[in-house]
């Protein structure tokens, strides 16, 4: 979270509310159906924009009468297959949001190059001015990801490694310094492998700061 006195914070995933603290998702709840109309009409006008005279349907269709753009995942609007529609749906609603408080600049705090090259392309439409504060992503982490990462052990060398499915259970534990690290424990079947430590990072919360 951007530090204090920086002015209005708008977070992208996170529901924080109050003060100079505002939701984008919290405002996207509570417009759901009108922002939802926004995209699926986004959606339809996108299909229809002439290039070089056509329709972008027609320049998918390849002579068999069916286009490829029912195909797409842009068309089918799956947000299973697709994370970006989140996305796109709360780009509306923080269009709505700065609409409504007009500021003159708004900085985005994030890792997310293509979040800000569409942050950037919307302050320019709002004639807004816009700065993006590259921070380097955290890393993400899964079971596999940390056992990957596991130092060489003496039944790995014997029989492979070690299948993640083999993880007895999992703990998570805070170190003296603040460090967060997850602890696996194995079946007591090898008993040459001990409980690791394996430090990692929470994803971070992308933040906009308006002013």
């Amino acid at each position: 979270m951007p530090p204090a006195g920086t002015g209005a914070v708008l977070c992208w995933r996170s529901y924080a509310h109050g003060g100079s603290v505002s939701s984008v998702p919290r405002y996207l709840e509570a417009h759901a159906d009108r922002i939802r109309s926004k995209y699926l009409a986004f959606i339809h006008d996108l299909g229809e924009s002439l290039v070089a005279g056509r329709r972008v349907i027609d320049h998918l269709d390849f002579g068999d009468g069916f286009s490829y753009w029912w195909m797409t995942t842009i068309a089918e609007k799956s947000p299973l297959k697709s994370s970006r529609i989140y996305d796109c749906l709360r780009m509306f609603a923080l269009e709505e949001m700065l609409a409504e408080t007009r500021p003159s600049h708004l900085t985005l705090v994030s890792s997310d190059r293509s979040l800000a090259q569409a942050m950037q392309a919307m302050c320019l439409n709002l004639n807004t001015g816009f700065k993006w504060e590259h921070r380097r992503a955290r890393q993400k982490w899964s079971l596999r990801s940390v056992y990957v990462a596991l130092p060489y052990t003496e039944p790995q060398a014997r029989a492979g490694a070690l299948a993640v499915a083999q993880v007895e259970r999992a703990g998570v534990v805070c170190g003296l310094g603040g460090d967060i690290h997850l602890l696996l424990f194995y079946p007591s079947g090898y008993d040459a492998v001990r409980a690791r430590a394996v430090p990692f990072q929470a994803m971070g919360e992308p933040a906009a700061i308006a002013a």
